[in-house]
Protein backbone atom coordinates (compact mmCIF):
# COMPACT_ATOMS: atom_id res chain seq x y z
CA UNK A 1 0.00 0.00 0.00
CA UNK A 2 2.74 2.52 0.98
CA UNK A 3 4.88 1.63 -2.56
CA UNK A 4 1.57 2.47 -4.22
CA UNK A 5 0.71 5.34 -2.57
CA UNK A 6 4.50 6.77 -2.82
CA UNK A 7 3.83 5.92 -6.83
CA UNK A 8 1.23 8.02 -6.99
CA UNK A 9 2.95 11.01 -5.30
CA UNK A 10 5.51 10.95 -7.30
CA UNK A 11 3.70 10.49 -10.48
CA UNK A 12 1.51 13.80 -8.98
CA UNK A 13 4.25 15.75 -8.47
CA UNK A 14 6.10 15.23 -12.00
CA UNK A 15 2.44 15.78 -13.39
CA UNK A 16 2.47 19.26 -11.29
CA UNK A 17 5.84 20.53 -13.04
CA UNK A 18 4.55 19.78 -16.90
CA UNK A 19 1.34 21.63 -15.69
CA UNK A 20 3.60 24.45 -14.39
CA UNK A 21 5.39 24.71 -17.54
CA UNK A 22 1.82 26.00 -19.31
CA UNK A 23 1.67 29.06 -16.97
CA UNK A 24 2.60 32.78 -18.91
CA UNK A 25 4.17 34.76 -18.05
CA UNK A 26 6.43 33.13 -15.39
CA UNK A 27 10.46 33.61 -14.35
CA UNK A 28 13.20 32.51 -16.43
CA UNK A 29 15.68 30.34 -14.51
CA UNK A 30 18.81 29.97 -14.46
CA UNK A 31 20.48 29.28 -17.50
CA UNK A 32 24.43 28.77 -17.84
CA UNK A 33 26.54 27.09 -20.86
CA UNK A 34 29.46 27.48 -22.91
CA UNK A 35 28.98 27.92 -26.17
CA UNK A 36 30.30 25.97 -29.61
CA UNK A 37 32.87 28.47 -29.90
CA UNK A 38 34.17 27.86 -26.08
CA UNK A 39 32.72 31.16 -24.90
CA UNK A 40 30.71 31.20 -21.57
CA UNK A 41 26.88 32.32 -22.16
CA UNK A 42 24.34 32.93 -18.51
CA UNK A 43 21.53 34.31 -19.23
CA UNK A 44 21.26 36.91 -16.39
CA UNK A 45 23.83 38.85 -17.70
CA UNK A 46 21.48 39.47 -20.29
CA UNK A 47 19.14 41.38 -18.24
CA UNK A 48 17.61 44.15 -20.03
CA UNK A 49 17.16 41.99 -23.61
CA UNK A 50 15.20 40.15 -25.76
CA UNK A 51 16.53 36.51 -25.59
CA UNK A 52 15.49 33.56 -28.02
CA UNK A 53 16.63 30.40 -26.26
CA UNK A 54 15.56 27.73 -28.55
CA UNK A 55 15.88 23.96 -27.91
CA UNK A 56 16.47 22.22 -30.62
CA UNK A 57 17.59 18.91 -32.30
CA UNK A 58 20.80 19.44 -35.11
CA UNK A 59 18.93 16.67 -37.64
CA UNK A 60 15.29 18.47 -37.53
CA UNK A 61 13.94 20.51 -41.01
CA UNK A 62 11.94 22.46 -38.77
CA UNK A 63 14.84 24.17 -36.39
CA UNK A 64 17.19 24.48 -39.70
CA UNK A 65 14.16 26.43 -40.87
CA UNK A 66 13.75 28.16 -37.73
CA UNK A 67 17.80 28.90 -37.25
CA UNK A 68 17.67 30.23 -40.97
CA UNK A 69 14.61 33.04 -39.74
CA UNK A 70 16.18 34.05 -36.59
CA UNK A 71 19.57 34.49 -38.23
CA UNK A 72 18.34 36.58 -40.32
CA UNK A 73 16.29 38.43 -37.85
CA UNK A 74 19.32 38.63 -35.49
CA UNK A 75 21.37 40.18 -37.81
CA UNK A 76 18.74 43.05 -37.85
CA UNK A 77 17.74 43.16 -34.40
CA UNK A 78 21.11 42.37 -32.67
CA UNK A 79 21.63 46.21 -32.35
CA UNK A 80 18.43 46.71 -30.89
CA UNK A 81 18.49 44.09 -28.07
CA UNK A 82 17.97 40.95 -29.23
CA UNK A 83 20.31 38.18 -28.24
CA UNK A 84 19.48 34.34 -29.70
CA UNK A 85 21.01 30.96 -28.52
CA UNK A 86 20.64 27.75 -29.78
CA UNK A 87 21.01 24.51 -27.78
CA UNK A 88 20.85 21.26 -29.71
CA UNK A 89 19.96 18.43 -27.05
CA UNK A 90 19.53 15.50 -29.43
CA UNK A 91 21.68 12.21 -29.12
CA UNK A 92 23.71 13.39 -31.91
CA UNK A 93 24.34 16.57 -31.37
CA UNK A 94 27.63 16.41 -30.34
CA UNK A 95 29.27 14.49 -33.35
CA UNK A 96 26.57 15.93 -35.98
CA UNK A 97 26.85 20.13 -34.10
CA UNK A 98 30.33 20.77 -36.39
CA UNK A 99 28.25 19.98 -39.91
CA UNK A 100 25.06 21.81 -38.57
CA UNK A 101 27.18 24.60 -38.23
CA UNK A 102 28.91 24.63 -41.58
CA UNK A 103 26.20 24.04 -43.08
CA UNK A 104 23.90 26.70 -41.56
CA UNK A 105 26.51 29.47 -40.54
CA UNK A 106 24.63 30.88 -37.78
CA UNK A 107 25.66 34.06 -36.37
CA UNK A 108 24.24 33.89 -33.40
CA UNK A 109 25.89 31.46 -30.37
CA UNK A 110 24.71 27.66 -30.39
CA UNK A 111 25.89 24.44 -27.92
CA UNK A 112 25.22 21.19 -27.26
CA UNK A 113 23.14 20.50 -24.06
CA UNK A 114 21.60 17.94 -22.02
CA UNK A 115 17.92 17.19 -21.68
CA UNK A 116 17.85 17.59 -17.88
CA UNK A 117 19.58 21.01 -19.21
CA UNK A 118 16.18 21.75 -21.21
CA UNK A 119 13.90 20.34 -18.69
CA UNK A 120 15.00 22.56 -16.11
CA UNK A 121 14.81 25.73 -18.42
CA UNK A 122 11.79 24.50 -19.88
CA UNK A 123 9.87 23.75 -16.48
CA UNK A 124 8.67 20.45 -17.18
CA UNK A 125 9.74 16.79 -15.22
CA UNK A 126 12.56 15.23 -17.16
CA UNK A 127 10.23 11.88 -16.52
CA UNK A 128 7.83 13.58 -19.29
CA UNK A 129 7.91 13.74 -22.55
CA UNK A 130 9.52 16.60 -23.60
CA UNK A 131 8.14 19.45 -26.52
CA UNK A 132 8.92 18.92 -29.60
CA UNK A 133 11.61 20.50 -31.37
CA UNK A 134 12.28 23.21 -32.12
CA UNK A 135 10.83 24.43 -28.27
CA UNK A 136 11.74 28.27 -28.41
CA UNK A 137 10.92 29.96 -25.55
CA UNK A 138 11.06 33.87 -25.67
CA UNK A 139 12.54 36.24 -22.53
CA UNK A 140 11.49 39.88 -22.18
CA UNK A 141 13.73 42.55 -21.37
CA UNK A 142 13.31 42.21 -17.42
CA UNK A 143 13.92 38.32 -17.89
CA UNK A 144 10.61 36.88 -18.42
CA UNK A 145 9.13 34.25 -20.03
CA UNK A 146 6.82 35.52 -22.09
CA UNK A 147 6.16 33.21 -25.16
CA UNK A 148 6.52 29.86 -25.34
CA UNK A 149 6.22 27.47 -28.50
CA UNK A 150 6.59 23.34 -28.33
CA UNK A 151 7.38 23.12 -32.24
CA UNK A 152 3.68 21.48 -33.21
CA UNK A 153 2.76 24.27 -35.60
CA UNK A 154 5.66 24.73 -38.09
CA UNK A 155 4.56 28.14 -39.99
CA UNK A 156 5.72 29.81 -36.21
CA UNK A 157 9.06 29.77 -37.30
CA UNK A 158 8.81 31.27 -40.24
CA UNK A 159 10.70 34.96 -40.73
CA UNK A 160 7.67 36.78 -40.92
CA UNK A 161 5.94 35.12 -37.97
CA UNK A 162 9.22 35.10 -35.38
CA UNK A 163 10.15 38.90 -36.77
CA UNK A 164 6.43 40.18 -35.82
CA UNK A 165 6.32 38.26 -32.24
CA UNK A 166 10.17 39.52 -31.35
CA UNK A 167 9.09 43.09 -32.85
CA UNK A 168 6.68 43.45 -30.29
CA UNK A 169 8.91 42.67 -27.57
CA UNK A 170 12.20 44.78 -28.88
CA UNK A 171 9.69 48.28 -28.70
CA UNK A 172 9.11 47.72 -25.11
CA UNK A 173 11.26 49.79 -22.66
CA UNK A 174 14.05 47.90 -20.50
CA UNK A 175 12.86 47.78 -17.06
Amino acid sequence: MFRILSTVLFLLAGASLVLQAAELPRAAGSLEVRTWKGEQWRLDQLKGKVVVVMFMSTSCPSCHAATQSLKAIYEESKTRGLEVIGIATNRQAETEMRSFVQRFEPNFPVTVGTRALWAQFGGFSVMARPPFYPHMLIVDRSGTIREEHTGKERNYYSYTNLRRLLEQYLQEPAS
